[in-house]
């Protein structure tokens, strides 16, 4: 059972946390809300939509609405890993959640689509992936690279596709 200062402790984390994301241009819609994301949307919208303070204290998850600027590219947390050390080896810092699951999402500017042989998860337009410091039932969303430690900078899809390739080429996957 969650206690009531522990409630409002999240409350507070995850408004933070969304304003800051949409101060950044993250387009943000709480968990429980039903609201199509606009190109528009951010925390301050929420209320104007529909999507008030009862409801937000109820959301202690953050959601990117992918698809306005962001997607989110998800792969497993080895080969999170390893890409993440490939981009950092070229100078590129790239911001990067792992999952209570065992899964990393990689963010990435919403450009083109994936080459079909990587054969990866790729969260775009109309899609919602939880943000950190999300909660899930095995734990919370956290950030291996925060947006802060890359700048609030987010690559091309083309810089994770070739350092993708490479791994996969590494870890032998037939490329």
């Amino acid at each position: 059972m969650v206690s009531t200062l522990e409630q409002e402790r999240a409350t507070l984390d995850t408004r933070a946390w969304a304003a800051k994301y949409a101060e950044h241009g993250w387009r943000v819609v709480p968990e429980t809300s039903s609201l199509v994301p606009t190109p528009r949307s951010s925390v301050g919208r929420w209320v104007v939509n529909g999507a008030g303070d009862s409801e937000i204290g109820k959301a202690p998850a953050i959601f990117l609405a992918c698809g306005y600027g962001i997607d989110a590219v998800e792969i497993s947390a080895g080969e999170g890993q390893l890409v993440l050390s490939r981009l950092a080896l070229s100078g590129v810092s790239i911001p990067a959640a792992a999952t209570p699951l065992g899964r990393y999402l990689l963010f990435v500017r919403s450009t083109g689509s994936m080459h079909p042989a990587l054969n990866v998860g790729v969260h775009g337009a109309g899609e919602q992936v939880p943000l950190p410091p999300s909660p899930h039932l095995c734990g919370r969303y956290r950030w291996v690279v925060g947006p802060v430690d890359a700048g609030w900078r987010v690559p091309e899809l083309d810089i994770l596709q070739d350092a993708l390739f490479v791994v996969f080429r590494s870890l032998s996957k037939g490329f």
